[in-house]
């Protein structure tokens, strides 16, 4: 669950209403998951504490956010590793019922980071690292908001600002270099017209003059 969680950027309620029947886990290559619902174990006045899921807040969260093949994978043994579910749940107890957070992360979440000698975080951090790692990586602000289930790319901006004022994504390198080899290509293989010879790049660029 912490694996899927850092790779899909998915919040943790929607996580825990996963069910098998919202994942395409082909044999090879990457496949799909797909956001409908989300888990609460909120308290309403009067009641017991029991399971409710509701939809996601916004159209954009309800979501088919792509996986990747080594996720498939493992997601595939964990299935059958798994008790059966009534419900289905992809992520559910060793009785096969819904998982409660307070449980989640004092039996396990907790305990993992103990083990790696991490700080405590919050679950939801598995979320953050997910997209500031797309960010690194040169992710467009639009793929990453919705992988995360952002009702706008200006979210994603708000939240993630500073992430995307230090990344580089290298696409002005890419740019230059087809942008001088091509003129430069071009220059060398026509004759006459005029010519300014750029000593950075020792390319010859050809400036069309009208009458």
């Amino acid at each position: 669950m912490f694996e899927t969680a850092y790779l899909t950027g998915a919040r943790e309620g929607e996580l825990l209403a996963l069910r098998g029947t919202d994942l395409e886990l082909p044999k090879e290559g990457p496949g799909k998951m797909v956001i409908r619902r989300s888990l609460s174990w909120a308290r309403l006045m009067g009641e017991e504490i029991h399971p409710r899921y509701f939809p996601p807040k916004t159209k954009a969260g309800r979501r088919t956010i792509s996986i990747p093949a080594l996720l498939v994978a493992d997601l595939r043994r964990w299935k059958l590793r798994c008790a059966k579910s009534d419900e289905d749940f992809v992520f559910a107890s060793s009785e096969g019922k819904p998982i409660r957070r307070d449980w989640l992360l004092r039996v396990s979440f907790y305990p993992a980071l103990s083990r790696a000698r991490l700080r405590r975080v919050t679950f939801h951090t598995l979320r953050h690292s997910c997209a500031s790692a797309m960010i690194a990586a040169g992710a467009p602000v639009t793929e990453v908001q919705h992988r995360l289930g952002h009702a706008n790319p200006a979210i994603t901006l708000q939240v993630y600002s500073h992430f995307f004022k230090h990344s580089e994504s290298g696409a002005a390198d890419r740019l230059a270099a087809v942008l001088l080899t091509n003129l430069g290509s071009a220059a060398e293989s026509k004759k006459g017209g005029h010519f300014v010879g750029t000593q950075s790049s020792e390319a010859v660029v050809e400036i069309g003059v009208s009458a």
